[in-house]
């Protein structure tokens, strides 16, 4: 699949015809047309305009505050008669700072650090590392709090970064990119190998660790929770959202224990929820947003948020700016009116074809050299495929305390996650998927193994021969590492569950 992903320019109307499909072509009045306009929410994302010969519809996608502390700032779309707007902070605005920025983080990084304790922080790997690791080089150059060592223990996290620091024109114009890494003693940590040492006894002296995902659903952040939380020396500092029913969200209300690998871990550490790292936008953002859109919508939709965050911000949409605004129910269906107005320009271009074939080249060429100036790199592993293991494997169960476990052990095994995990409901339970790629060479250039007991008779197709459990990747070319897809990135690395990020 990774070679049918494509990059889109913003400000570029793409027109969809799906004549790259063998033998369809597409009807004129079936001609689907978009537009993506920076939305300064995470490197890459998006607002959608999409139009028809006969309706147009706007998607605002996760928007970021007016003023990304990394990235270069959201701009407005060209408005649409109906509009889809995320609702997550539909009921709320971000806290302002009564004195210096972060000062509540810098002071739990201070008395940590004095008893003689670690600092925990459950981090996005993209975007949210970023940010973390350039708030931590400001307090330290400000002299706010002491050197101390920083560990970024989440591959894709470290991954990401790199991309953060290559792409400079997506960056705001007054940060240097040397800027998120500006820590004296700032370690990457990748290998498996490595991760067990940090997270063994003894492992690291009183230090800042930034580890995924930043819900603590899963990933590398659990070993770490599962040792540094019973310990009342330590310190876990949330960064932002905590989606419902997620591990995060429990921290921030206060629970004296909390269940991963099958057991109750004791709550000693001390929690502080950082709500200043959100680049969420809040409800003034969003409403600021909706007012410079031209022409004004005819039909507002609000989504993606709690129902309550939802229903309050359509109210206030109503009040504050006279539109019609609703929460639309799951699987609702509405017809788009014809005759509506369209952002188009007239001049449109084909996206680009998609490679079929060899590896997909890297979205950025960084060498190992390069990485090695920025901060203390730790290669990815170059071990080999172990035999009878698959190279891409899918993780499928009940979204429960076994799943996560069985997510851990893959990644201790050297796998790394391949994207977001993905939740569905069958009528009776959730049940969480996640895919783990093998980051080493294929020996033998095939990737051909007994069927994953992780993924059950359930998850097969019928009509799938015996071997079908899971999707095999071809073995890239060389001994060439494959690069992970992230999310937190556009898709996060085991980020929140049901689609609600920060």
């Amino acid at each position: 699949m990774l070679d049918q992903f494509v990059s889109l320019e913003y400000d570029t109307e793409f027109e969809l015809t799906g004549n790259e499909r063998d033998g369809f072509t597409a009807d004129p009045g079936e001609t689907v047309t978009i537009r993506l306009t920076r939305a300064g929410h995470i490197l890459g994302s998006a607002s959608v305009n999409v139009w028809t010969p006969s309706a147009s519809v706007l998607f605002s996608g996760d928007l970021g505050r007016h003023d990304h502390p990394v990235l270069k700032p959201r701009e407005i779309p060209a408005g649409a008669p109906v509009v889809l707007i995320e609702s997550t902070y539909g009921d709320r605005e971000h806290p302002e700072p009564p004195n210096l920025p972060h000062e509540g983080f810098a002071d739990v990084i201070r008395r940590t650090i004095a008893r003689g304790g670690s600092v925990l922080v459950p981090a996005f790997a993209i975007d949210r590392t970023e940010i973390v690791l350039k708030i931590i080089s400001d307090l330290e150059r400000e002299g706010r709090v002491p050197d101390v060592p920083v560990y970024v223990n989440s591959p894709m996290g470290v991954r990401a970064l790199r991309v953060y620091q290559s792409l400079t024109d997506e960056l705001r114009d007054d940060l240097d990119p040397t800027d998120l890494v500006h820590i004296p003693d700032l370690t990457a940590v990748e290998s498996a190998e490595d991760s067990k040492v940090l997270t063994g006894a003894g492992g690291h002296p009183p230090a800042v660790i930034i580890s995924s995902s930043g819900m603590a659903t899963g990933g590398r952040v659990l070993h770490h929770l599962e040792q540094m939380l019973p310990d009342p020396k330590n310190a876990v500092v949330l960064t932002g959202y905590q989606g419902v029913g997620t591990r995060g969200r429990q921290l921030s209300e206060g629970v004296d224990q909390i269940k991963m690998f099958g057991k109750y871990i004791p709550v000693r550490a001390e929690i502080y929820h950082d709500r200043e790292f959100s680049v969420h936008a809040d409800c003034s953002d969003l409403l600021d947003w909706l007012k410079e859109l031209e022409p004004k919508p005819e039909q507002v939709f609000c989504v993606h948020g709690e129902a309550d965050a939802a229903a309050a911000f359509a109210a206030r949409i109503k009040a504050e700016l006279g539109l019609n605004a609703v929460v639309p129910t799951h699987g609702e269906v509405v017809v788009l009116a014809d005759g509506g107005e369209h952002a188009g320009t007239g001049t449109r271009v084909a996206p680009p074809t998609p490679t079929r074939t060899g590896r997909p080249a890297r979205a950025v060429p960084v060498t190992q050299e390069e990485a090695a100036g920025w901060f203390g790199y730790a290669p990815m592993t170059d071990a080999p495929l172990p035999a009878g293991q698959l190279r891409y494997r899918l993780l499928t169960g009940p979204d429960d305390a076994d799943f996560c476990r069985r997510v851990s052990e893959a990644l201790d095994a050297g796998y790394t996650l391949a994207g977001s995990p993905a939740l569905a409901f069958d009528g009776q339970r959730v049940i969480a998927a996640q895919a783990v790629l093998w980051p080493g060479p294929v020996l033998g250039g095939s990737d051909a193994a007994p069927r994953d007991p992780a993924v059950p008779d359930s998850a097969v197709p019928d009509s799938a021969p015996p071997d079908a459990a899971v999707t095999r990747l071809a073995a890239p070319a060389a001994s060439e590492p494959s690069e992970g897809k992230d999310p937190d990135g556009t898709t996060r690395v085991d980020d929140a569950p049901v689609g609600q990020e920060d």
